[in-house]
């Protein structure tokens, strides 16, 4: 971990350097905020969802980015941190259980499982590593996001078991007992969820630019706003600009770590103890697979730092 926070520190001061280097020579150097939202899914590998044993639904997410971003001509190059934290839902189908009590040699009690849904949530910073071009009306960015230390990732099982028993000396199924804990019931269940520490996701975004005055290309609406100097030349003044764009994220490495407690689905300790696992911990799961996506609305805004003005130099001759 202090290896990984080592090279991220590192990554951050040689672009900072680069940043200075480059406003030197005048290219436009922006610093901003971005805000993100949308639907969220889960791609989840054939071992962890055999069968339809496990059904992704659609659950949603979204997030902010403090960015720094460089325009040379009509290139872009965007890199920051931003945290992203999303919600996913899936449907279980566990096959029904029969259980044998000690107490009841000849009586079995079966649970059957009327619904069985689980919700992943999690949590991710990352830094974005972003490329693209600027066309006055429309942009766009493709790269990678490098996600590290996932936080609050924890998942919560419910589900709705019907439950009743059979017995050799009685004819008859024995339902709605409630001093043998028979009929329907809820349950539910919330655990941590260990994800792995680094995850690299693929990255696109194509949005238009609300106002055009200071970018590339011809001025939209009323332009952009400008601070600084009380000079004409608003090329050496600072000017705010806003953007709105499509985004899709796609984590292109396994989240789920190799290493992981293997449990039934549902664990018995007793008739009226019964306990729902997660299906990251199912035994027969062994080495599953889980990619995360997000797709959504991004909204930016951006603030364009004014040009370094060298006649304004004063320089030291021999």
């Amino acid at each position: 971990m202090k290896h990984k926070l080592s090279l991220l520190l590192m990554l951050l001061a040689v672009s900072g350097l680069s940043v200075m280097e480059v406003s030197a020579q005048g290219v436009k150097s922006h610093i901003g905020l971005s805000i993100e939202g949308g639907i969220s899914h889960l791609f989840l590998g054939k071992n962890l969802s055999p069968n339809g044993y496990t059904t992704p639904r659609l659950g949603y997410g979204g997030g902010a980015a403090l960015f720094y971003e460089l325009e040379y001509n009509h290139f872009i190059f965007r890199t920051g941190f931003g945290v992203d934290y999303t919600i996913n839902n899936s449907q279980l189908t566990p096959h029904d259980y029969a259980v044998q009590i000690a107490e009841y040699p000849t009586m079995q009690y079966r649970y059957s499982f009327l619904s069985f849904s689980e919700k992943t949530h999690y949590g991710v910073g990352y830094v974005p590593v972003l490329f693209g071009a600027n066309f006055s009306r429309v942009f766009f960015l493709v790269g990678a996001k490098i996600g590290v230390l996932p936080f609050y990732s924890k998942t919560q099982c419910a589900a709705n078991v019907r439950i009743w028993a059979i017995d050799e000396d009685v004819i008859d199924p024995m339902e709605g007992l409630y001093t043998h804990y028979m009929g329907e019931h809820q349950l539910s269940n919330a655990m941590n969820l260990k994800l792995n520490q680094l995850n690299i996701m693929g990255s696109f975004e194509v949005g238009i630019n609300l106002d055009g005055d200071g970018l590339s290309g011809q001025p939209l609406g009323k332009g952009a706003y400008y601070y600084g100097t009380s000079d004409k030349n608003k090329s050496s003044r600072g000017s705010m600009h806003y953007r709105l764009s499509i985004f899709a994220d796609y984590g292109l490495s396994n989240m789920l770590p190799a290493k992981r407690p293997e449990l039934d689905m549902v664990q018995f300790n007793g008739l009226t103890d019964i306990t729902l696992q997660s299906m990251y911990y199912y035994a027969p799961h062994k080495g599953a697979v889980m990619h995360n996506c997000l797709v959504g609305i991004k909204f930016t805004m951006q603030y364009e730092m004014p040009k370094i003005d060298k006649s304004s130099c004063h320089c030291l001759k021999k």
